[in-house]
């Protein structure tokens, strides 16, 4: 039985403490808030099961002990069902079989007090069984979390572990100490059909009091971390932001995806892999800047709202479809049309605009169009209007082929690829490094619209320049140059 009165409501446990055993305050129904303190090293099953008026817990950890990432390959997996939130309230039966705990029996059998708690299915292994963003996993528990539980904080926690929050409901408020240097996979995850269902939150951004604690430590956000839910602020004070903490390495699939309730994003420049779909499917999200070096296989794909995209000179790697979906972009600026910026690259399938788009047409919106660079399809937004290109100096074969744009800038071109421009229709500005241009592409250029320039200013040629494959010569106001 519970070790407290049943009219208790704040409950601080001494600091000489460092057991709780099983069911210690189990139905201490008039329990508002708990705190346990750091001192605490193991904690017993079911320890506040049944308390329905609880809102705030404080821990050292969750679950029954400080542990370690989870080791799946020599790990026991039932063990990690002792890592999840639901472990503080006990598994449940369902309320139908008037049970709360499966070895407690007659609890719980007033259906009034059975509305006091979300029935929450919480996963325990890894993202192996996710299949098209729906978990397909035998590894889960039922237990019933009070609707009245709103805060949580913990104290001295490094790893939040698989699953450990996954579908739970009334909680607005998650605070972790700058100890905590891994989110492993699902830790936040939401079953789609819970959305409507779901508070929304933050975590380490109490936007009430516009304090937070920095997560200066955390290097790994793990796969399916926060997907679905309905997160309005990760590591920020600012309403609907997610700032990645500046030691982070390792965002892994799917870690912030559907998060649609996010308008603004930043990537710490220590990220160094990004796996497939990492900020895919945000509604909402509108300014995104990017400090680290690579941008990730559709990292930002399906993400309607951006508007204008800023990818600076500092990036090395764009990867496939990053930005695919982005169908209300007009604004795209990029250190190099591709993957990398490859000066020996004058004749690549990855040197086309249209690899930043992709050809997955699977869930794109009906205003993204198809076109075909070099034989390949591609959909491109017809959103798009602007492009300028800050490093690259290759604009390579079949690059902006059938791309239908109104201002394209290269400062830094060197050289022209065939059938660059082939059935393009833009102005072209150039800097005036360019010195190598088939002559095709340059009168196509020309009749377009080509500027070029001079002393600082871009200067449009007129129709009758010549061009001898190395120097435009141009007549400008009855006078000639180069």
């Amino acid at each position: 039985g519970s070790i407290i009165g049943e009219n208790e409501s704040v409950i601080y446990i001494p600091d000489t403490i460092t057991i709780i055993n099983n069911y210690a305050f189990y139905n201490a129904n008039s329990m508002l808030s708990i705190v346990i303190p750091n001192s605490v090293t193991s904690i017993g099953y079911a320890i506040i099961g049944g308390t329905y008026s609880l809102t705030s817990i404080e821990a050292p950890f969750i679950g029954n002990e400080n542990a370690s990432a989870c080791d799946y390959g020599n790990g026991n997996i039932n063990d990690q069902a002792t890592k999840v939130l639901g472990y503080f309230f006990g598994y449940g039966y369902n309320f139908e079989n008037q049970r709360m705990f499966s070895n407690i029996s007659g609890y719980l059998t007033d259906e009034n007090i059975a509305t006091l708690f979300n029935e929450t299915k919480q996963y325990y292994n890894r993202t192996n069984h996710v299949i098209d963003n729906n978990i397909e996993n035998d590894d889960v528990i039922t237990t019933y979390i009070p609707k009245s539980l709103t805060t949580i904080i913990i104290n001295n926690q490094a790893v939040v572990h698989t699953g450990t929050f996954s579908n739970v409901l009334s909680v607005t408020s998650y605070n972790f100490s700058n100890v905590l240097t891994t989110i492993e996979d699902l830790a936040f995850y939401l079953d789609l059909d819970n959305v409507n269902n779901q508070a929304h939150y933050t975590v380490n951004g109490d936007l009430s009091e516009l304090v937070y604690i920095d997560l200066s430590e955390l290097v790994y956000i793990g796969a399916y971390a926060f997907a679905n839910s309905n997160l309005v602020g990760f590591n920020s004070a600012n309403a609907n932001e997610i700032i990645i903490p500046s030691k982070v390495t390792t965002l892994k699939s799917h870690a912030f995806y559907n998060t649609d309730l996010i308008t603004a994003l930043t990537v710490s420049a220590t990220v160094t892999t990004v796996e497939d779909y990492v900020f895919a499917e945000m509604e909402n999200l509108i300014y995104i800047t990017i400090l680290n070096r690579l941008v990730g296989n559709h990292m930002f794909y399906n993400d309607p709202s951006v508007v204008t995209l800023v990818i600076p000179t500092t990036v090395e790697e764009i990867r496939e479809s990053a930005f695919g979906g982005m169908t209300s972009l007009t604004s795209l600026t990029v250190p190099f049309i591709g993957r990398i910026n490859n000066a020996d690259a004058l004749y690549s399938s990855e040197k086309v605009l249209g690899f930043f788009f992709g050809h997955d047409v699977d869930n794109l919106a009906k205003d993204n169009y198809e076109l075909t660079q070099n034989e390949v399809a591609y959909y491109i937004p017809t959103s798009l209007k602007n492009l300028y290109v800050t490093v690259d100096d290759i604009i390579s074969a079949y690059a902006l082929q059938n791309v239908k744009l109104e201002n394209v800038i290269f400062d830094t071109v060197v050289t022209v690829g065939d059938y660059a421009f082939e059935n393009a229709d833009k102005l072209v500005y150039v800097g005036k490094s360019v010195q190598n241009i088939s002559t095709t592409n340059f009168e196509t250029l020309v009749a377009n619209g080509l500027y070029v320039k001079v002393n600082g200013e871009y200067v449009q040629v007129a129709n009758n320049a010549t061009y001898d494959s190395t120097k435009i010569y141009y007549t400008r106001s009855g006078s000639e140059g180069t």
